[in-house]
């Protein structure tokens, strides 16, 4: 099997990943975490040195970085906490210093990736995937007749004009009222009940939200990642229904947990490499 390093840059820690591969199936052999670096040329540093801890006599074919936010092949072209990062030419400077091809790629388009060819989307033809950590965005996937990925950032919709600051730059976005940085804001999630009243908040706003995307990208699926619902499953029912007590433009999609979990989008970085994708 082959051997490839993939990254998942999030709003607060750094995933690095060793996973082998041979088309049809994936596996992930090591993973490294640490806290989010925001200048990019101290970041390129400690990547190299943990690349290079997991990629030990290994023959690496490939790196993949999935960024937050929208990216080209050459730059992350933009993200409210990463300034350091944004327009630069990212894969230059880490191919030149890996001496490895590397590959760009949102987000929320690697996690989808990872879902339609290894994990819960195998079996679907088209999908929206969500990622609702500290941030929230995503990509709506069709497999057919090709692989095509439209990444999004419903959160960044306005939920309330001229609303609560957001970490984009803009006011109201609806990731202010259900972003996990902003919850963090007013709470500390880790000692919130389920059962807190916050939690209702977060439904109607969430699905309000979700209502809004299937407006512009109507889906029979939506797939759901990341740390913050990954700790709170029990939202998903919650936001289903009230989707369900108000939509009437469209069927309710169905709703599931991301089957790799919090590593969906390592997987997906390896997809880019191993499968047929040409990304917008």
């Amino acid at each position: 099997m082959k051997q490839y390093i993939s990254i998942d840059v999030g709003g607060t820690n750094i995933r690095i990943g060793l996973l082998a591969a041979d088309h049809q199936r994936c596996q992930l052999e090591k993973v490294l975490s640490f806290p989010l670096i925001p200048d990019f040329n101290q970041a390129k540093k400690v990547i190299a040195e943990k690349i290079k801890t997991l990629s030990a006599e290994v023959s690496i074919e490939g790196v993949s970085l999935a960024l937050p936010g929208p990216v080209t092949s050459e730059m992350l072209l933009a993200a409210g906490n990463l300034q350091s990062w944004e327009k630069r030419p990212i894969r230059s400077e880490l191919e030149a210093l890996l001496s490895l091809p590397v590959a760009l790629v949102h987000d929320g388009s690697a996690s989808a990736l990872g879902e339609a060819f290894y994990g819960g989307g195998q079996e679907l033809d088209t999908f929206i995937y969500f990622t609702w950590g500290t941030g929230f965005g995503g990509a709506q996937l069709v497999k057919s007749p090709s692989i095509s990925l439209t990444y999004l950032e419903p959160a960044h919709q306005i939920k309330e004009w001229q609303g609560k600051e957001c970490t984009c730059g803009q006011r109201g976005c609806f990731e202010a009222y259900m972003g996990g940085w902003a919850l963090n804001e007013k709470y500390d999630l880790a000692q919130i009940a389920d059962t807190h009243s916050i939690w209702e908040d977060v439904t109607q706003i969430t699905a309000q939200m979700l209502i809004n995307t299937l407006m512009f990208y109507p889906t029979e699926h939506f797939i759901f990642g990341g740390g913050l619902i990954a700790k709170r499953w029990f939202l998903l029912p919650k936001i289903r229904q009230v989707v369900q007590d108000n939509l009437t433009y469209c069927p309710v999609p169905t709703f599931s947990q991301a089957k790799l979990g919090e590593y969906s989008a390592l997987y997906g970085g390896v997809a880019l490499f191993e499968q047929p994708i040409v990304l917008p």
